[in-house]
């Protein structure tokens, strides 16, 4: 009788691991966070206005005269690893975050609004590697992203745009570019393609290569 209970207790737990298993390898895609419905919306408005934010001060600086190529995002607080500085950040009129630029400080993705699991940096990324399937031209577009976030957060974002009501985000197969824009622009990636996100300029979505919810907005229309 003994034996029979032990052999119910280690048929239970090989289930339990068996089911842990699963739940982990999907972690990217079915966020286990406890972020409650407020602070999805309250995460999703802050994302949205800040890089509306960014978006407005690249306008701005276009107004008076600065190159599309002599746009700097150089900035005290990047991670380790993470440069946007090269020539055209000499002079500070250029620099989206100096007060005789920009007039933006540099902020991090709030914490609590990236997937516990995620493996991104925390931080936004500027690109010019990245083409926005109908959007522009051919051309690459100047884009921000916010990578790694919480799968309800990338889903109230989405809500909020009027982009999608789904539970889910929309699949995106696309590998984006994550390279730091140093002035200049290649089509590395395109993002959009084939999704509930073809022709959008801001929205979030679910990236297979690198398994996250990333959020994106074009902050320069090319």
């Amino acid at each position: 009788m003994q034996n029979g209970n032990i052999l119910v207790y280690l048929l239970i737990a090989i289930s339990l691991l068996a089911g842990l298993s699963f739940a982990v390898t999907q972690s990217g895609r079915v966020s286990p966070s406890q972020i409650t419905e407020e602070k999805a919306r309250l995460f999703a408005s802050e994302i949205i206005e800040y890089t509306q934010a960014v978006a407005n001060a690249v306008t701005q600086l276009r107004l008076r005269g600065v190159a599309e190529t002599s746009l700097c995002f150089d900035a005290d607080g990047w991670p380790g690893g993470v440069s946007y500085n090269y020539a055209a950040c000499a002079t500070v009129g250029n620099k989206i975050f100096s007060e005789s630029g920009g007039g933006l400080t540099m902020k991090p993705i709030p914490t609590e609004a990236l997937s516990p699991t995620t493996n991104a940096n925390g931080y936004y990324l500027i690109t010019g590697g990245n083409a926005v399937n109908n959007i522009g031209t051919s051309d690459p577009e100047l884009v921000i992203l916010a990578p790694g976030l919480d799968q309800s957060v990338c889903v109230r974002i989405n809500k909020l745009l009027n982009v999608s009501n789904s539970s889910t985000p929309p699949d995106d197969g696309a590998d984006e570019d994550l390279n730091p824009f140093q002035g200049s622009f290649a089509t590395n990636a395109t993002i959009g393609s084939g999704t509930a996100l073809n022709g959008i300029k801001t929205g979030c979505y679910y990236s297979l290569p690198n398994d996250w919810n990333i959020f994106y907005a074009v902050l320069l229309t090319r």
